[in-house]
């Protein structure tokens, strides 16, 4: 028999079998029969129901998931920012000292003290590595597409279309005004028939004309 072990039926499932969840206290371990953390990562309403029963007022921090923390970063963080360097050799180390600094973190999170010692000697670190070390210019996409190729991006070159000239799309419309009635009457009087032997509009035809 296990020590502090706390075995408890708590619910039933959808197929009306029993779920049972045994808490170990000195090890601050949980364990429930559907294997759900196992499967997905995350505590079940079950488990935290015993939690609460045994009057458990800290999480237990085994089940503290990295990407719950405020301030998590995954290690892909660090291998965006170099590619293009040598290799997988960089990106084993870059790894490492993230591993290296996160474990460092948790043994020292209990002792305020020397966690802010553990702060200030990285701080000071971090700045004679600025010093020694000056940052690169963030390049921008097009400088980085450029320098990967090889290759020059060509100028742009603005084409202006045709002023006088305007074609008519479907759709666009064909804006005109309505004309009024002395603009129509006198569109209509031009329009009228010329003599055929004087070329005048004088109200005659080539048979009425007056000859001199």
């Amino acid at each position: 028999m296990v020590e502090n072990k706390v075995e408890k039926t708590v619910g039933l499932t959808e197929d009306m079998t029993e779920t049972v969840v045994d808490f170990y206290k000195s090890k601050m371990e949980v364990e429930f029969s559907c294997m759900h953390y196992e499967a997905y990562g995350l505590l079940c309403w079950h488990i935290f129901y015993m939690l609460r029963m045994n009057n458990i007022k800290e999480f237990p921090r085994k089940y503290l998931n990295k990407w719950w923390l405020k301030n998590a970063k995954p290690f892909q963080y660090a291998l965006t920012r170099i590619i293009g360097e040598s290799g997988s050799s960089l990106q084993s180390e870059v790894l490492n000292l993230y591993e290296i600094f996160e474990s460092t973190v948790d043994r020292l999170v209990h002792d305020m003290d020397k966690l802010k010692i553990y702060r200030v000697q990285m701080k000071e670190l971090l700045t004679k590595v600025e010093t020694e070390i000056p940052s690169v210019p963030k390049m921008n996409p097009k400088d980085v597409l450029t320098s990967t190729l090889g290759v020059k991006e060509s100028k742009k070159i603005k084409i202006r279309s045709g002023i006088l000239h305007q074609s008519v799309t479907k759709g666009s419309g064909i804006h005109s005004s309505w004309n009024s009635r002395v603009e129509i009457e006198k569109e209509e009087s031009n329009k009228r028939r010329t003599c055929s032997v004087c070329r005048a509009k004088e109200g005659h035809n080539s048979r009425t004309v007056e000859y001199t």
